[in-house]
Formats: C-alpha cells, sequence, structure tokens
C-alpha cells in the first residue's frame, strides 16, 4: 500500500519528465505497460528504448519506478542514479530513490534525499510530508 500511494504521487509529478526524449515510441508502450502493472514488460521496453537512446533519463527513470513496484530497490536507485546523473533537475527523482532508500532501511539517506527534493522545490513540501506521513512509522521512531 505505501508504496502504491507513493507511486501515484510520483507519477502524477512526473509527466514533465516522461515527456521528453527522442525514442517515443518504446517509451509510450513502456509507459502503458507500466500503467497496467505490467512491469517486467515495462522493464523489456524500457531496455529497449535505452539501447536506442542509453542518455535518456526518462528511460532510466520509468524503468527504476518499474524496478520499485518490483520490490527491486537496490536496482531501481541504480537507475535512478543513472537518471540523475543525466539530469539532475527531476526532483521527483530523489523523492523515489529516497523511498527506495527507505524500504532498504537507509533511513538517514531516505531522509537525505527528502531533503535534497524539497530544498529544491519548497513547495513540493506538501508531497513529502504526505509520503513519509503514510510510511510504516519504524523509521521515524
Amino acid at each position: 500500500m505505501y508504496r502504491g500511494l507513493a507511486l501515484i504521487i510520483l507519477f502524477l509529478s512526473t509527466g514533465n519528465l516522461f515527456s521528453q526524449g527522442k525514442t517515443i515510441d518504446y517509451f509510450a508502450q513502456a509507459k502503458a505497460k507500466y500503467n497496467q502493472k505490467k512491469f517486467d514488460k515495462c522493464i523489456e521496453l524500457t531496455n529497449l528504448g535505452l539501447s536506442k537512446d542509453s542518455m535518456n533519463a526518462a528511460y532510466y527513470s520509468l524503468r527504476g519506478m518499474a524496478k520499485f513496484s518490483l520490490k527491486q530497490d537496490s536496482a531501481a536507485i541504480k537507475d535512478i542514479n543513472k537518471s540523475l546523473d543525466i539530469d539532475p533537475t527531476q526532483v521527483e527523482l530523489y523523492y523515489q530513490r529516497g523511498l527506495s532508500k527507505y524500504f532498504l532501511k537507509q533511513y538517514q539517506n531516505a531522509i537525505t534525499d527528502f531533503n535534497i527534493a524539497i530544498n529544491l522545490r519548497p513547495r513540493d513540501l506538501i508531497q513529502v510530508a504526505t509520503i513519509v506521513r503514510n510510511l510504516p512509522s519504524t523509521a521515524l521512531a
């Protein structure tokens, strides 16, 4: 449930990230599979897209979200890091990476990512508060 709520919030806020890029055919198909919760197929399609355009931050981000949904948090973090290397302005990725770190019980690192996101875009404080409020309280104690 926590992953689902967090992903809904993140997915709604990443529209501009996902509208970028040259290889839109694979991306549109991958995004559709993601929306259908066919995460393995989404990953396959993002891999195809990355084979054509390995510097497309949107592919790495979408693949990271799919891996996050499959509870592959370490792999999700790798994709998010790659996406941030390409385009560090995508604030949503700091939330996503923070959530992956949270589920890996890297609580301090998760808080660091949430703080980076808030500092980059203070208006998102409510979004971060909503995510954190809905996480199990074990990390917050």
